[in-house]
């Protein structure tokens, strides 16, 4: 089957991007701190932790059990601790950065593709759920 996938044009300007962000100096920084984190069992563990501890805890709130004092206090100290840790932090805010540049790619692809044509910035605020001003339901210029 043939799609417009195949097309060598669409191809090269695909693989030019990724040798953009690769190359980018933000995202080899985030890249970089992700991996410290990926590196560093101590705070993958106290991660780990702190992510199943809030997922136990969640799920005995959703099945309408009462959570204790002494739980929802303990977790809170371990993951007031956790995010004393600079390398969960930054590993944290690069995640979110990479999901965001992600994000907003798919967001210029899928709208260019809705379109027919090169979006404008307007197009993309609103497609990020901005308005053409940047407010969530527009902004005070009276669009919505």
């Amino acid at each position: 089957m043939n799609t417009t996938t195949d097309s060598p044009a669409i191809i090269s300007k695909i693989k030019e991007l990724c040798r953009e962000l690769v190359n980018d100096d933000a995202v080899q920084k985030h890249s970089s701190q992700i991996d410290a984190f990926l590196g560093n069992d101590e705070a993958k563990a106290a991660y780990e932790e702190v992510s199943a501890l809030g997922g136990q805890l969640q799920a005995l709130q959703q099945s309408g059990q009462e959570l204790k004092e002494e739980e929802i206090k303990s977790f809170e100290e371990k993951r007031e601790a956790l995010f004393q840790n600079e390398v969960v932090t930054a590993f944290l805010e690069s995640q979110k950065a990479l999901q965001d540049i992600h994000a907003t790619v798919g967001t210029w692809v899928g709208k260019t593709l809705e379109l027919g044509e090169v979006p404008s910035e307007a197009d993309i605020a609103e497609a990020q759920g901005g308005g053409c001003c940047g407010g969530n339901d527009g902004g005070g210029c009276g669009c919505a």
